[in-house]
């Protein structure tokens, strides 16, 4: 059972501590990087919207092949 909380390191896993004492990489958050990033279009709140302008979005791991970083613990 979850039991000790959430975090997030440097390379965007999500880690779930347990009761047990067990420590697991639950899942890596991906950065999505665009051809074009002017192409897309502001929704609300920094939340954006793909067009044809900003072509598809291409996952990357953070800080790998130009992805920005991912502050764990900040």
């Amino acid at each position: 059972m979850l039991d000790n909380g959430l975090s997030v390191d440097d390379d965007g896993f999500i880690i779930g501590t347990f009761g047990n004492g067990d420590v697991v990489k639950l899942y890596q958050i991906p950065i999505a990087m665009f051809a074009n990033i002017n192409g897309l279009i502001e929704v609300n709140n920094a939340t954006y919207r793909i067009t044809g302008d900003s072509g598809p979005a291409f996952l990357k791991t953070a800080g790998q092949g130009g992805a920005g970083q991912i502050i764990g613990r900040a």
